[in-house]
């Protein structure tokens, strides 16, 4: 039982990390991108 919480913990640990990671480095993303491209446009 243990063993199994402890691999249950990690693994959400991961999953929480995976999630906060892409949700805040997709929207920067998106950011970077639209604005490159106007700018090059715009020039």
């Amino acid at each position: 039982m243990l063993g199994q919480s402890e691999a249950v913990r990690r693994s959400t640990s991961v999953v929480v990390l995976a999630t906060v990671v892409s949700a805040r480095a997709l929207p920067l993303l998106r950011r970077d991108v639209p604005p490159t491209r106007g700018s090059t446009n715009l020039r």
